[in-house]
């Protein structure tokens, strides 16, 4: 029917419900509650976008995140998490990830970020249209806060042809 397909990898189930329902609207949206289940649906049916949770029990979120990208490097992956780290945002960064975004997440965000990330794995956006005035507004709200901190961020963004998972980084790192 020509409607993108979104998988859910989370293991909390308040999470995972609201954002089932909320890209149910629009996706259809297929659950996993662990990184090995993930797995198995990439290996069964095609999808778009994975939305993906880092700290999960069994597999982790980075060795689940690795293997999407040896199934397929052309799948999107948005990692949503409420234990981010460091390590793990560089490790995104280099495994090419459409956007890093921390719990409690904002859904219109949210949704604005897999409707980019949809459309450019269908090849209808080159970049993702996710930074605007809002978006440079907070990276300078933070240079304010922590100079030292937006350096680094921005000196790991050098390279990319975009900034989606820098900003929202800049945004979760310095506060």
């Amino acid at each position: 029917n020509g409607q993108a397909t979104v998988l859910l990898v989370d293991d909390e189930l308040g999470p995972r419900e609201t954002l089932r329902v909320v890209l149910g609207r629009e996706y259809r949206v297929v659950i996993a509650t662990g990184g090995k289940e993930a797995l198995e649906i990439l290996g069964e049916a095609p999808v778009d976008v994975v939305l993906l949770d880092l700290r999960m029990p069994g597999l982790p979120g980075i060795e689940v995140l690795k293997q999407i990208k040896e199934i397929n490097p052309d799948i999107e992956v948005i990692i949503i998490t409420g234990y981010a780290a460091f390590d793990s945002l560089l490790e995104g960064l280099r495994l090419h990830v459409f956007d890093y975004i921390p719990k409690p997440f904002d859904v219109s965000y949210l949704l604005t970020q897999v409707r980019c990330a949809i459309d450019k794995r269908k090849g209808r956006s080159n970049e993702p249209k996710s930074f605007g005035a809002a978006a440079d507004e907070r990276v300078v709200v933070h240079k304010r806060q922590d100079p030292r901190k937006v350096e680094i961020l921005e000196k790991l963004s050098v390279g990319f042809k975009t900034a989606a998972v820098v900003i929202p980084l800049v945004v979760f790192w310095a506060a």
